[in-house]
């Protein structure tokens, strides 16, 4: 608890009335009855009960809502190891055959708590109490404890897992997951935060860690720990158990809103209530009570920073020295409060509660900031289990069985699989790559390097090259100098906008703060980061032409209403293009919302937009009547006339035609632009774009968001009403999408039929807009429940409500095209479900089958970056060059592509600018016979993805610190190396040495080394390399002979029983003759 959460707790206690209800609770009476808490007060009466008793308290809401408030509150009042919450019962219908990871954290808590500690304090829903739980005793007596030091059997381990039903996986993501890894042991028990990592030495227990999921990286180490049986176990047992019979009898039970409670008395058991042991406390919001506390829950000034300066004037004038004190758990929050406030005499402190409250008797007023601009608060229960995994960490280069690969020699040939050969002295594994006519090149994976795994648009399949023709280098010598010439374009654009003079923005206002205050959300770092990279642009004397990429639901509309409003803030106009009418009017309604509390005036020109108003508009842009127009390609009409417009924002660029484009790239050299791509752009396109466009990127998702339940099933009506009605039951709204206009009718018939109480409509693109408008605005406004559609919701439609998606036929979507429709629910801080409805699975073709696996794998945001770089990489190029790259792109692959577009580039700028660009130079390439195996066991890292994963980042590491901390991972996450993977980590480090100091080659034979240098080395000449080389022999006590060759050749003679070390050890001594 914070310092100053203290302090309102302390005052809360000062008064009377508390220490009264005390007294009573300790007579013998077995309830009482209070009036006027509500919100935070309950928690701060709570925890002052808490600590005066110290007896375990149970908290019974109806909502979840009202619960996760609580749990929030009573975790910064008295600590989250006291806290457990139980939410809403989850049924398992035979849908899904994953667990509610939310549920089952809680659930687990709980019941770990209630079994291990003396006064938990357990928040529970009304509905959660009929949670059925595990008999104690038997949970208790199934509980296994492990400790490190201790003596356990590694196999007895495995065996009690899989006898409590965890699922053996290869990577540890989920409760109830767990993998093996030689002596090294990954399990996730339900009530923990994270998994633990245990490792052992034959049976003892060496060492305990928990790790993070998203980089499979330890976290911290720990002594011991437990393994929980699953909910099922032992199987045949019946859960006859409930909270109460784990529940002390001493126990205080708190009921608010008890008259809300009571009109639930049929449909729940509130019998508890009567039970002798139990101290009742039932809080009424209206009739009379024993004790009434004066506690006040303001909302008036909510969403007007103006009004609630207003309300400090007043609370000002009534009370002499009054304590006002803003909470705020955001530190930009904070800042921008410091800025707006700064006139007023409060204090501002780190810390939150879930409501605002008011003590006028104590001359206390606490106000949270997030309730200040009606900002959505977000809940603990997501910042516990949601991910905040940066999408770059994810790597979707994984290799499987028949995936298309390119060498850079050799061209596009098929991964058939790993094979351990002898070469280059020694026992390797290869990779096995399989050409037209059976051909196979084996490709040690030392030099992984020279292969990357081909992407390209999903649709596209490519030819195998034939080993031995010229096809493979025609194909690239056609793609180089196609892009030469495309690269100069970019180039010279790049260099007439260095030229132009742009309008210089002012910094921001206090009324710019004042808006992103109010934002709903909690910004993520990288939404922060773009939105003063555009605004530092804006503020710039050139024209900004910055592209923002993120992935669906990441917060970019958010980041382009602010340099809106910094536009139009400087009495500029602002221009928001869009490519569909839906879209439009989508961004219409979400910017006229957000600003709603400015006098800033918002036009849309569309097809759901009459003539009449349109002409209007058309007038108001060019008298300036209108700050921001929101259109489709209306808005690039000969007709339309803008007075002063200062900031053009274009959604989506590459769906508008070439001439669309033309006109765009007429505003490029005077005005501002910013450009939205809803398709992550990789980083290493962002870097080879570097100087040439500008890039922001958002990466990171909500946090408050939760992984998107993803199930393959049939059309089984009772499994769809099985969804519907949950959905319907919490007040959401559901998606159902069949992609074919001709009977979209006859599907949505036959919906109507199996729920002809909801109300169902059908939208498709070729609609007309008096027929489509109505439809939409009826749906974004609750009025439909059901809405049967095409794939036109794929991007842009953000209606948060909207919770349940299925996707009738989905086998006939792409994977890009899954995921966007998948984004369109999610949106919020509920659970979101997705259904892909397919036909029997006899019927599917592989790829269908492999499409339908990956989508239902990658469930949460975090993840999805795996899938943007599996097809949506390609879009983004696109995106950013257009579709007219895209046959370079299915030519050669995406990586190869960047890799020349680099090239080119880089050879443009020379050309442009008349100077060199600096360029770290490409690593020197060199070869290593060593006559012993060097490659990671399969018995040591099993999955061979995972390991084709390792090879690839070892032999592309071109730095000792890079290549130090890859090893570092391996042997957290796999334990101890084992001999012929130290070999190869061994020659990792000596291939990354000699290439610094110009060695091409190296030859171990016996104790003898041949070491080979390169004319273009560090050295200042021959002379000063060979002196190095004595001075560095002379040393460390070897000798050495010089060979006669064109290139410098020499023998070292190492009598060491590490050869591999004491090579290093060389290298290492040379390097620091030239300070290297």
């Amino acid at each position: 608890m914070t310092g100053f959460l203290v302090t309102i707790l302390d005052r809360f206690s000062s008064q009377p009335i508390v220490s009264k209800i005390a007294e009573t609770l300790r007579s013998s009476r077995s309830y009482v009855t209070i009036s006027g808490l509500k919100g935070s007060s309950i928690s701060l009466f709570s925890a002052n009960l808490y600590k005066q008793f110290k007896n375990p308290i149970l908290i019974v809401v109806k909502d979840s809502t009202e619960a996760e408030d609580l749990r929030d509150d009573m975790e910064s009042l008295v600590g989250s190891a006291m806290v457990c919450y139980l939410p809403d019962r989850v049924s398992r219908p035979t849908l899904f055959s994953e667990f509610d990871t939310t549920y089952t954290y809680f659930l687990h808590d709980t019941i770990n708590k209630l079994t291990t500690l003396k006064n938990p304090i357990i928040i529970s829903t009304l509905n959660g109490l009929s949670t059925p739980f595990p008999e104690k005793e038997a949970y208790r007596s199934n509980l296994v404890f492990l400790e490190v030091g201790k003596s356990f059997s590694r196999d007895a381990f495995i065996n009690q897992m899989v006898d409590f039903h965890y699922n053996p996986v290869d990577v540890v993501e989920y409760p109830f997951d767990f993998a093996v890894k030689g002596g090294v042991i990954d399990f996730f028990p339900p009530s923990s935060r994270h998994p633990y990592r245990i490792e052992f030495f034959d049976n003892v227990i060496e060492s305990i860690r928990t790790f993070n999921t998203d980089d499979q990286l330890s976290i911290a180490r720990v002594n011991r720990c437990a393994l929980y049986p699953n909910p099922d176990f032992p199987r045949g047992q019946k859960e006859s158990a409930t909270l109460f019979s784990y529940l002390s009898k001493d126990a205080i039970i708190i009921l608010p809103h008890y008259e809300t409670l009571l009109s639930s008395a049929e449909k729940f058991d509130l019998s508890f209530t009567t039970t002798p042991s139990y101290k009742n406390i039932f809080l009424y919001d209206v009739a009379d009570a024993q004790f009434n506390f004066k506690i006040f829950q303001p909302s008036f000034y909510q969403g007007s920073i103006t009004f609630f300066k207003e309300h400090l004037v007043r609370i000002l004038e009534k009370h002499q020295q009054p304590t006002i004190v803003i909470l705020s758990g955001n530190p930009n929050q904070t800042n921008r409060l410091k800025i707006i406030l700064d006139t007023f005499p409060i204090i501002l402190c780190d810390g939150t509660l879930s409501h605002s409250l008011e003590i006028p008797d104590l001359d206390l007023f606490v106000y949270v900031e997030h309730e200040l601009f009606s900002r959505q608060r977000q809940s603990n229960v997501f910042r516990s289990v949601a991910s905040e995994t940066d999408l770059q960490k994810l790597d979707p280069d994984n290799i499987s069985f028949g995936d298309i690969m390119v060498h850079l020699n050799y061209g596009i040939g098929r991964f058939v699989g790993l094979r351990k050969i002898t070469a280059f002295g020694s026992i390797r594994e290869c990779l096995v790559l399989e050409y037209a006519d059976k051909a196979r090149v084996f490709v040690p994976l030392e030099k992984l390097k020279f292969v990357q795994k081909y992407k390209t648009s999903e649709s596209y399949f490519p030819k195998l090259n034939h080993l031995g023709s010229k096809e493979w280098e025609k194909t690239k010598t056609i793609t180089e100098k196609s892009l030469e010439y495309f690269s100069q374009e970019i180039i010279r654009l790049y260099a007439s906008r260095l030229q132009s003079s742009g309008f210089s923005f002012n910094p921001d206002s206090e009324l710019q703060i004042e808006m992103e205050s109010e934002f709903m959300f909690e910004e993520t770092p990288d939404q922060a980061t773009a939105s003063e990279e555009i605004k530092r642009d804006m503020e710039a004397p050139r024209p900004m032409d910055r592209l923002l990429c993120g992935d669906v639901g990441f917060g970019k509309t958010e980041v382009a209403i602010r340099a809106a409003f910094k536009a139009v803030d400087n009495s500029k106009q602002v221009a928001i293009l869009v490519p569909t009418t839906i879209l439009a009017d989508q961004h219409f309604h979400t910017f006229s919302e957000r600003i709603a509390n400015f006098p800033i005036r918002i036009g849309l020109l569309s097809r759901f937009v009459d003539s009449k108003t349109i002409k209007q508009t058309i007038r108001a842009i060019s008298i300036g009547t209108v700050d921001i127009v929101i259109g489709t390609h209306r808005l690039l009409s000969e007709d339309i006339h803008f007075k002063d417009l200062g900031l053009l924002v274009i959604d989506e660029e590459h769906r508008f035609g070439v001439k669309h484009k033309d006109k765009i790239k007429s505003f490029r050299n005077n005005v501002d632009v910013l450009s939205l791509s809803a398709t992550p752009i990789p980083r290493s396109m962002h870097f080879s774009l570097i100087g040439a466009r500008d890039f922001s990127q958002i990466n990171t998702p909500p946090k408050s968001r939760l992984p998107i339940f993803t199930e393959i099933i049939t059309f089984d009506e009772n499994l769809i009403k099985t969804a519907v009605y949950r959905e319907i039951a919490r007040g959401g709204q559901i998606y159902f999408v069949h992609n074919e206009v001709k009977t979209i009718e006859v599907m949505t018939s036959q919906l109507q039929a199996l729920f002809p109480e909801l109300s169902i409509r059908f939208a498709h693109g070729q609609m007309t807009e008096k027929v489509l408008e109505p439809i939409m605005k009826n749906f974004i406004n609750q009025k439909i429940d059901i809405l049967v559609t095409t794939a036109i919701i794929e991007s842009g439609i953000d209606i948060p409500n909207v919770n349940t998606i299925f996707i009738h036929r989905a086998q006939n979507f792409g994977l890009a095209q899954l995921y966007q429709l998948r984004g369109r629910v999610g949106r919020s801080n509920r659970r979101a479900y997705a259904y892909l409805i397919v036909p029997n699975q006899n019927a599917l073709s592989p790829d269908a089958i492999k499409r339908l696996q990956t989508i239902k794998r990658y469930t949460s945001l975090g993840s999805g970056y795996s899938i943007a770089l599996k097809d949506l990489e390609i879009r983004g190029a696109g995106n950013v060059f257009g579709t007219e790259q895209s046959g370079n792109i299915n030519a050669v692959g995406y990586s190869m592509y960047v890799q020349i577009l680099k090239d080119a580039l880089a050879a443009a700028k020379d050309a442009e600018f008349g100077t060199k660009i600096s360029l770290t130079p490409a690593p020197q390439d060199v070869e290593i016979t060593y006559p012993k195996p060097a490659f990671l066991p399969e018995d040591y890292i099993s999955s061979s993805s995972m390991r084709l994963q390792y090879y690839r980042r070892l032999t592309e590491a071109n730095t000792l610190p890079e290549l130090k901390k890859i090893e570092s991972e391996i042997r957290d996450i796999f334990g101890y190396v084992p001999e012929t993977g130290e070999n190869f980590l061994g020659l990792s480090r000596i291939r990354i040495a000699a290439s610094e100091l110009g060695i091409n080659k190296i030859v171990f034979k016996d104790s003898v080394v041949e070491i080979s240098f390169v004319d273009a080395n560090p050295f200042n000449n021959d002379i000063d390399l060979i002196e190095s080389i004595r001075n560095a022999t002379r040393n460390i006590g070897f000798a050495y002979k010089f060979l006669p060759s064109d290139e410098l050749k020499l023998l070292l003679f190492i009598n060491r029983p590490d050869p591999l070390l004491s090579l290093k050890h060389f290298l290492d001594v040379l390097k620091e003759a030239i300070n290297l």
